[in-house]
This record gives structure tokens, sequence and C-alpha cells, in this order.
């Protein structure tokens, strides 16, 4: 009997053992050491990084606009200057969820891209004599600081974004008439503003896709040049100012790294 009743007293003493065991991994949401891993509702707060790529264009451009200081004083345009050209680079951000409502999204966000985007043209203003103009437009690169602001329908976030822009730009000029002639080439920082809007989702609380459109207008870059005889170094008292804007549309898609994972830890 004694041996029956210590047996009975093991057992009970070992499927209490095991019952507590069991216990320490059982979510009970009143917080303590017993809590496991806890999935939480989607959340957008918290910060990321990612990357992102994609292209431009440019819509109906102005032309570049021409003065000719001294000499036979014509004015004229050249052919339009449309950059376009693929680019590529990063993005890191801040969102916030919840502020001024459950489904808005405030966030900001600054990126920087290289890229190859350019254009040329050329063509013949009439004078006393005529010249040849020829302009090139590059932008190496491109970045912008924004603010952002969406609307959330849990792993989709649809948004708008807005603010400073800034590019490095080089601008060629080389005019060739039948005496003189004037050429240079002028790398300039540029700095505007950007719009735009996009769609992001989350393939998983860490991980999210996105595509976004941008409007860059980063102003105008301005080069002024003096005439020379063809053949020498011997100012021809004449001078070539040029001036184009550089704006263009972007389209792009990227994949961001959210910090929040949408689990809570073991406490």
């Amino acid at each position: 009997m004694i041996r029956n009743m210590a047996i009975g007293l093991v057992s009970a003493v070992a499927l209490i053992s095991a019952a507590n065991a069991a216990d320490m991994y059982r979510s009970e949401g009143g917080g303590g050491y017993k809590d496991g891993p806890v999935y939480v509702a989607n959340t957008w707060t918290g910060f990321y990084i990612g990357a992102n790529g994609g292209g431009a264009f440019s819509g109906d451009q102005d032309k570049v606009k021409l003065d000719f200081i001294g000499g036979a004083g014509n004015t004229g345009s050249n052919n339009r200057l449309k950059p376009e050209g693929g680019f590529g680079g990063g993005q890191i951000g801040y969102n916030w969820q919840g502020g001024f409502g459950p489904r808005v999204v405030l966030g900001v966000e600054a990126d920087i891209q290289g890229g190859d985007i350019n254009d040329s043209a050329t063509s013949t203003v009439p004078g006393f004599p005529a010249a040849t103009i020829r302009h090139s437009l590059d932008v190496n690169y491109f970045g912008t600081v924004r603010g952002r602001i969406g609307y959330a329908f849990d792993r989709t976030l649809i948004y708008g974004t807005g603010g400073f822009a800034y590019g490095g730009t080089t601008f060629d000029v080389n005019e060739q008439g039948p005496i003189a002639f004037a050429k240079g080439s002028k790398d300039e920082t540029l700095t505007g503003f950007a719009v735009g809007g996009g769609l992001e989702y989350k393939l998983s609380p860490a991980w999210s896709l996105k595509g976004e459109y941008q409007f860059v207008d980063l102003g105008s870059v301005t080069s002024n040049l003096p005439g020379f005889l063809n053949g020498t170094t011997t100012p021809t008292g004449t001078s070539v100012r040029s001036e184009t804007d550089v704006n263009f549309h972007t389209v792009r898609v990227g994949i961001n790294y959210h910090m929040h994972d949408g689990y809570e830890p073991l406490k």
C-alpha cells in the first residue's frame, strides 16, 4: 500500500511539474515571464531603410534660351533638352501611425540616386554670320528630403509626398560659327523641389515593396561663355549666355526593411 501511495505521489508531482513547464510558454496577455512571442497587429510605425531603382523622362521642356551679348546682339532659342535615363539608389525614413487616427501614417524620408539622365540638342541660330549651337545636359545624381502622409489599409499604404530636392548637373555649350566659337562646360549643384505619391505593400511585418512617382524640379542652369576667333584665343568682344530648365518625371520601384518586425519578444 505504501508502495502504491509513493508511486501515486511521484506521478502527481511529475504531472504538476510538466503542467508548470508548459505554462511558462503559454501567452495569457497579462505580461510576466510566462509570455512567449506574440504576434501583434501590423503597424507602419518605426524606422526603415531600403533600395530603389527606376527611370526618368521629361515632358515638353522650355527651349534653351540664348543671348548673344555684343557683336550682332542676336537672341534666339535652341532645340529643347529632354533629359531621360535610368537611376538607382537608396532611402531611409521613419513612419508614425495613429497620431491623427488609426489609419493615418505620417513620415519623413531622405533618398539619394546616382543616374545616367541626359540629353543633347543642336540647332542653327540665324544671324550675321549664322552659328551652330550644341547644348548637352547631364544629371549625374539627385536626391530629396520629403515629408509623407498616407492612409493605411492594414498591409497596404497609399501616400503622397513632397519636399526639398537637389542634384548635380553638367551643362555643356559649344557654339561654332564661320569665324568665331564659344565652348565650355559647367558643373553645378542645383536645388528645388519634388512632389509625388505612391503605394507600398508589406510582404511581411519586416519587408515591403513600393511603387512611386515623383516630379523633380531643380530650377535652371546658366552658362556665360566668351567668344573667340577660330584658330586663336583672341576674344571677339561677344559672349554667349545659355540657360535651360532642369526638371523631369521619375517612376521607381523599391524595397524597404522595417525595424519593427510585428512580434513582441519574451519578457
